[in-house]
């Protein structure tokens, strides 16, 4: 239900605008349910939380991509010997370029995906 305040009801306006927890109880005890329910099931409640009350929206987590130490180890000797291989031939050094330059655009997801293409 839409509440309506007059805007000169000072004390009216001041009541509406109290976020404390004091103040929205029913909002406190909301949040302390999903918090409980976070710390014990983790990312799996997190994600239910906007199903069982359609009114909260969390966004949507953006994924990253680490790539372990052996799996750069792995890309650099790929690398170096694709160096060395493209150093000898300058239209090899061209295609060599053109590739760097597709990569820098797109994430690089998987070592053995790259080795094949090299």
């Amino acid at each position: 239900m839409l509440r309506i305040v007059d805007a000169t009801d000072e004390r009216a306006l001041a009541a509406l605008l109290d976020r404390s927890p004091a103040r929205n109880t029913r909002v406190a005890r909301a949040v302390a349910r999903i918090v409980v329910d976070v710390r014990h099931r983790g990312d799996v409640a997190l994600r239910e939380a906007p199903v069982q009350n359609p009114r909260l929206h969390f966004p949507e987590p953006k994924p990253t991509v680490c790539l372990s130490d052996d799996e750069l180890a792995t890309l650099a000797r790929v690398l170096d010997l694709q160096v060395e291989r493209v150093v000898a031939d300058p239209a090899a050094q061209a295609d060599y370029i053109r590739a760097l330059a597709r990569l820098n655009e797109q994430t690089l997801h998987d070592i053995p995906r790259a080795r094949r293409n090299w």
